[in-house]
């Protein structure tokens, strides 16, 4: 008994995280370079902050530009740091999503 109720705790808590962590609507304002400007389409949440990783995707044609990293934050706009050639894929005024990176085996 305790075990099924463990897992149905477990398996909440996983939905829940799941279902908080959902990607951000955004907007490309420029590209120069690897660094790409991102216009914010809903306000702007806590957990964005400087020196922080993002999952960066293309909605348009399903482009995963993959993890980048936040240089600067104001207040409806970050600038991220892309992997070398990959802010080539974006254009500005193109809709992406932002998103926190998912879980690896970092520090394995």
């Amino acid at each position: 008994m305790f075990r099924r109720l463990a897992f149905v705790v477990i398996l909440t808590a996983v939905g829940a995280a799941m279902a908080t962590a959902a990607p951000l609507p955004c907007q490309v304002h420029s590209v120069a370079a690897d660094t790409v400007v991102v216009n914010f389409k809903v306000e702007k949440p806590e957990w964005i902050k400087e020196g922080l990783t993002l999952r960066v995707v293309r909605v348009e044609k399903e482009v995963v530009i993959g993890k980048s990293m936040i240089i600067g934050v104001t207040d409806s706009t970050i600038t991220v740091l892309t992997p070398k050639g990959k802010a080539k894929n974006l254009k500005p005024g193109a809709d992406i999503l932002v998103d926190k990176p998912r879980a690896g085996m970092a520090g394995c």
